[in-house]
């Protein structure tokens, strides 16, 4: 956040000098408080693509550093600003209110990366307690039972990742995966039922669709979410570059 303490009371100065002056003396109050919270943002944003190990030791700051601004946030929208620093308070409250959304969402990220790897840990041995089952299956009917078994394995995995909650700069990777599993759930019930129907058209209809269904897709709705989160970063470093322009016309006007 941007420096705002104006020293502009002086002898003989009008009252709006002095209301001005009174403003950023409570401004710098509050700004003082807000500097460890904002430090402790801009190292997680420099670490945004959190391994699991990481984002738990993360947490806690974040989590501190959320509420803080969020109180902070209520402190500064108390202050009543003079209507010559009007536009300097909406300007430090959106400035706020950016740092409190890019704290959220990387709590959010420190929390959904070990949760989405723990639920989704046990479909690797469920795809390879398949793989092996279904090479001995020399049955149509075995074949099917391997096949029944997987898709109550994956059904599993993705309980257990449907309590998982995502970013929203995460969301389309949550939202494809979960597309992922119910699709190569519902085409291992299907294959499964076709090879015991002896439908020999359906199983070659959808042995190469259940191959391919575990591939994930977003349709780029990822790339743009990440855009997204880069443009709010964006969004506050631009938020103080007007604070500190607003700052520089109030002491050409007032000072």
């Amino acid at each position: 956040m941007a420096a705002c303490t104006l020293a502009l009371t002086a002898c003989g100065a009008s009252a709006e000098q002095k209301g001005v002056d009174r403003y950023f003396t409570q401004v710098s109050s509050i700004q003082k408080e807000m500097l460890l919270p904002l430090s402790r943002i801009d190292q997680a944003n420099r670490a945004f693509s959190l391994p699991r190990g990481a984002a738990r030791r993360e947490l806690p700051a974040l989590t501190s550093a959320e509420r803080a601004l969020v109180t902070l946030h209520t402190r500064l929208a108390d202050v009543e600003p003079p209507p010559a620093a009007a536009h300097m308070h909406r300007l430090l409250l959106h400035l706020v209110e950016l740092e409190i959304t890019t704290a959220r969402e990387l709590r959010g990220t420190a929390v959904y990366v070990p949760a989405s790897q723990k639920a989704l840990a046990p479909l690797a041995r469920a795809n390879a307690a398949f793989r092996k089952r279904f090479a001995v299956s020399h049955s149509g009917a075995a074949q099917a039972e391997a096949l029944d078994a997987y898709a109550a394995d994956v059904a599993r995995v993705d309980a257990a990742f449907g309590t998982v909650r995502p970013p929203d700069v995460l969301r389309p990777s949550y939202d494809a995966q979960r597309a992922s599993l119910a699709r190569v759930r519902r085409l291992a019930k299907a294959l499964a039922a076709a090879l015991r129907a002896h439908d020999r058209a359906a199983v070659a209809r959808l042995v190469p669709r259940f191959r391919n269904a575990a591939a994930t897709s977003d349709d780029g709705a990822q790339a743009r979410a990440i855009r997204a989160y880069n443009a709010r970063v964006r969004a506050i470093s631009r938020t103080n570059d007007q604070i500190q322009r607003e700052r520089a016309r109030l002491q050409r006007r007032l000072g």
